[in-house]
């Protein structure tokens, strides 16, 4: 006698891949624009609600304005955790050096930006061979410090 086919069981709504894709993109778009920014020189200054001091910003897709200095140090320090678990050579010297010409407001070259962005392309394959438990557990510590707006909500004066 022949076995019974087994019931079809589709796999619930997408799967795993194309959702850490989109999560990826969604991720990815941002710090893409902000080196869009760097290439055309698009970034603004902004006074700091906080402490009067002037800051280096620049906008989302949305118009929210936000602290690039902050952000991408965040950025540079998730990944490099991340690194420690997946990718034991991994190197953001290009990033950290784009990072330190910012915050001590040395004039930017080409070059310098252009090597930072060749890190993008590490990150990716880090992000996506990255077990997504561990990926969440490092963003948690780090997310939260990724975007610093006043409790209030001020906007920042441009």
């Amino acid at each position: 006698m022949k076995k019974p086919r087994k019931k079809y069981r589709p796999k619930p709504c997408g799967d795993t891949r194309s959702i850490r894709l989109l999560a990826m993109k969604e991720d990815f778009d941002e710090i893409e624009g902000v080196f869009r920014q760097l290439k055309t020189g698009d970034l603004i200054e902004a006074k700091d609600p906080k402490n009067g001091e002037w800051v280096l910003v620049y906008k989302k897709a949305d118009g929210t304005i936000c602290y690039l200095l902050k952000v991408a140090t965040e950025w540079v320090n998730f990944f490099a955790e991340l690194a420690t678990h997946y990718m034991p050579d991994y190197n953001d010297k290009p990033m950290r050096k784009l990072l330190t010409k910012l915050r001590i407001g040395q004039t930017l070259d080409m070059q310098t930006v252009l090597d930072a962005e060749k890190v993008l392309d590490v990150q990716r394959r880090l992000f996506l061979i990255a077990d997504a438990k561990v990926y969440n557990a490092i963003g948690s510590k780090h997310v939260d410090d990724f975007y610093e707006f006043s409790d209030r909500g001020e906007k920042l004066a441009a």
